[in-house]
């Protein structure tokens, strides 16, 4: 592939990516404003459970965001 092919290719990706960052970045800064709280249930569950792997924080992604498991069934 011609050099200038690849480049283009790596500043697409990079700029993705980027997008992706702000928007996940957007959705942390903003849970209660996207009605997370209404999940209270499910951060109790998390909260009460004993597995340690479940170590860092909670963080509901709204289904509008199309980089979640269920978009990829």
């Amino acid at each position: 592939m011609p050099s200038r092919l690849i480049s283009s290719i790596h500043s697409t990706i990079d700029r993705y990516a980027k997008i992706e960052t702000e928007r996940l970045i957007f959705i942390r800064l903003n849970q209660t404003k996207l009605l997370s709280e209404e999940y209270g249930h499910l951060r109790e569950a998390v909260v009460h459970d004993d597995n340690s792997t479940n170590v860092g924080r909670l963080t509901i992604l709204p289904s509008s965001y199309t980089g979640s498991p269920q978009h990829m069934h």
